[in-house]
């Protein structure tokens, strides 16, 4: 079976409704569940999701849904153990029910309730996942971690292929040590942890994708002058990437979304 995560941009796209229509038995179309909540936090929530969702609501069959990625890392952590993947068979008829009524338009039992259950959701979203400040917060900090390493002249003169190796290198290391306080505090064993690393479980992939942010705007530079809710888009952009690792593709209008998602693949 081929997995293929619904990037945020994607939804409303024609590209979308051919592959849908052209999809065989072994094809399904992945939503998460950040970007379900993120696409109904808006007041006009029932119209965003029309537009959204009218493709996928002719498709529901060809539509499976993921675990937030806090539940995700949540199991991880309680149970010791890497997740082998980020979709979610519970509830699946109730989301595709959601789905068809939300792209339609039509205010059926799903959607009822939805509007009950969307408040808390949406404000555990703004406070975490979309709070500007934390999310700007972390982004300039690892950068500026980064900055003196891409600045130097050893790096400078590395070929292309060397330095995504260091990228890759440094990255995994950082990642590793952001990580470890967190595992202690869960009673990893240091036995356990470095088992648990090896594997490359989900909460090592997220510090490594935003490390991995980070090298690309230490390089480039203008993090600094980014509008701080362009900080949250990156972040939003590296979770949709990092979750479609678990998958076997990304359908995407970024192509920074992709390479992201390639880059973290080839960390090992």
């Amino acid at each position: 079976m081929k997995y293929s995560v619904i990037d945020q941009n994607f939804f409303r796209k024609d590209e979308l409704r051919v592959r849908l229509e052209n999809a065989g038995n072994d094809e399904l179309f992945v939503v998460t569940d950040e970007a379900l909540i993120e696409m109904l936090k808006s007041p006009q929530w029932q119209s965003t999701a029309k537009h959204s969702l009218k493709f996928l609501a002719e498709h529901p069959a060809k539509v499976v849904k993921t675990s937030s990625l806090d539940k995700l890392l949540n199991k991880e952590l309680k149970s010791k153990t890497p997740i082998a993947t980020v979709l979610c068979s519970e509830g699946e008829k109730s989301f595709r029910e959601l789905i068809v009524e939300l792209g339609k338009g039509v205010s059926g039992p799903a959607v009822e309730y939805a509007k009950k259950n969307l408040p808390p959701a949406v404000s555990n979203l703004s406070q975490n996942q979309l709070n500007h400040v934390e999310n700007q917060k972390a982004l300039l900090s690892v950068t500026k971690a980064i900055r003196p390493l891409v600045k130097s002249k050893a790096f400078k003169s590395l070929a292309d292929h060397e330095k995504e190796s260091v990228r890759n290198g440094v990255a995994k290391v950082l990642a590793a040590e952001a990580v470890i306080p967190i595992l202690q505090e869960h009673g990893f064993s240091e036995v356990e942890s470095d088992a648990f690393l090896s594997s490359l479980p989900c909460i090592l992939r997220l510090n490594i994708g935003l490390y991995l942010k980070a090298f690309k705007w230490a390089e480039n530079g203008g993090l600094e002058s980014l509008p701080i809710e362009k900080f949250t888009n990156e972040i939003m952009d590296m979770r949709y990437a990092v979750i479609s690792t678990y998958c076997d593709a990304i359908l995407t209008e970024e192509k920074s979304v992709s390479d992201l998602r390639e880059a973290v693949l080839k960390v090992r």
